[in-house]
């Protein structure tokens, strides 16, 4: 067996083991995600912090964190990029695709970093749910 091949049987057993469920709460949230709204909230208000900072983090928790929201949030950009429209995991349903040629990945964390301090009440969705909706609201193709 060469090395890639290794190399890819170890990222697939890694992926797998590591793959969380997905079920559903008694109040009919969807559960088992990696990041859920609250996690990416806690870590995008670090995010504003330091930049507001001029990018300087106080701490290397402050840093991870910071980091975190940045790459979540690119992660779910590129994930979703070039699509005129998307579908809904759990229902199905189609949902509005945004203009990522409009944005840098720094304007769209703090996009979804501000709204999630605005709505406390959606951040027990979960965290890619959320960016996709909030960066088709603020950048529409």
């Amino acid at each position: 067996m060469t090395m890639i091949a290794r190399l890819t049987a170890l990222a697939l057993v890694g992926a797998a083991l590591l793959t969380p469920g997905v079920a559903m709460t008694q109040e009919g949230k969807v559960a088992g995600f990696y990041v859920t709204g609250e996690q990416l909230n806690d870590a995008c208000r670090i995010y504003l912090s330091v930049r507001r900072n001029n990018g300087q983090a106080n701490s290397t928790q402050e840093a991870w964190s910071a980091g975190m929201c940045y790459g979540y949030v690119v992660g779910v950009m590129d994930l979703y990029s070039g699509l005129k429209v998307s579908y809904n995991a759990i229902s199905g349903d189609p949902q509005p695709a945004f203009c990522t040629g409009m944005i840098n990945g720094l304007s769209a964390a703090e996009a979804v970093a501000l709204y999630l301090d605005q709505h406390p009440e959606e951040r027990s969705e979960v965290g890619f749910y959320l960016v996709r909706k909030i960066l088709a609201e603020k950048f529409p193709c």
